[in-house]
């Protein structure tokens, strides 16, 4: 876990250092004195490298909203969502009328100043939670951007995870169904489904669904978004809503 503190006062940085370290001792913490130093320390990192950020928001120069908003604008170039980014943002402030602007960045949380220790443990406990989530969805999201090579008779085909709504077993041969093609091959579903990760759901034994393209369900079936409906298997069919519950939840952080 790596913890970036941004505050232009020494002091200040070193007293909630020292809060950091009394609640999360295992951590790594790295320190700047300004925005600046911190995007000069993320070109030759990346904004993941930071899990939190413990950001003070009166600042010179670059103030705490700039480097919030900068941040943002950073994910976005991504083609991330900021709410599913890192690092997670927790404002540090003496202003309190600062603080509905935290909302307007999207920040995780705020600290008043003066700090105390049981602030700052509660505040790491809920970030850290949600750092854990934050990664799965991250990984899961990364995944869906890698290309996959798939053998069809003499064709070599190049699809990106995201592309593809839904795999079919039929006996040893394998219909991958995606956007602009149907691609048949051979291989075992259940390989596919360890490979393709939490996105896609085995929501019967000859398919495999991406979660992103469901369009509606009932006890039987399953409506995907371009048409098509693939069997919903009725011992699956709860597991499938808790699954898919999660799949819209980290979709919408």
């Amino acid at each position: 876990m790596k913890i970036g503190i941004c505050d232009d006062e020494r002091w200040a940085r070193e007293a909630l250092a020292g809060y950091i370290k009394a609640a999360l001792s295992e951590c790594e913490l790295v320190q700047f004195v300004s925005g600046i130093q911190l995007f000069d320390y993320m070109k030759v990192t990346s904004n993941d490298e930071i899990d939190i950020l413990f950001l003070d928001i009166a600042m010179d120069q670059m103030d705490g909203m700039m480097v919030a908003e900068r941040l943002r604008q950073n994910a976005l170039a991504k083609d991330r969502s900021f709410r599913t980014s890192k690092p997670l943002i927790i404002f540090v402030t003496g202003l309190d009328d600062r603080i509905l602007d935290s909302f307007k960045v999207c920040a995780f949380d705020y600290i008043l100043k003066p700090i105390n220790d049981q602030r700052i443990k509660e505040v790491l406990e809920r970030a850290i939670s949600e750092i854990k989530s934050l990664d799965k969805i991250i990984s899961n999201t990364d995944s869906l951007k890698k290309p996959i090579t798939i053998k069809s008779g003499g064709t070599i085909f190049s699809v990106l995870p995201k592309d593809i709504s839904y795999v079919e077993s039929m006996g040893r041969k394998l219909v991958i169904h995606c956007t602009d093609r149907t691609i048949e091959t051979y291989g075992k579903i259940s390989e596919w489904e360890q490979n393709l990760g939490n996105s896609f759901y085995r929501v019967h034994k000859s398919y495999l669904v991406n979660m992103g393209f469901v369009k509606g369900y009932t006890r039987v079936d399953i409506t995907l978004l371009g048409g098509g409906k693939v069997l919903l298997s009725k011992y699956r069919y709860n597991d499938f809503i808790k699954s898919y519950m999660d799949f819209i939840a980290g979709e919408t952080l």
